[in-house]
């Protein structure tokens, strides 16, 4: 899984996590 930091910037008080091996895109509050 890798986490870019554009995404974690337009995602306040969450990250996205883009996990390249099944190539679906997550939402996690954190």
């Amino acid at each position: 899984s890798t986490l870019t930091k554009d995404v974690d910037k337009t995602t306040y008080g969450g990250f996205v996590d883009v996990d390249l091996a099944d190539g679906k895109l997550s939402l996690r509050s954190l």
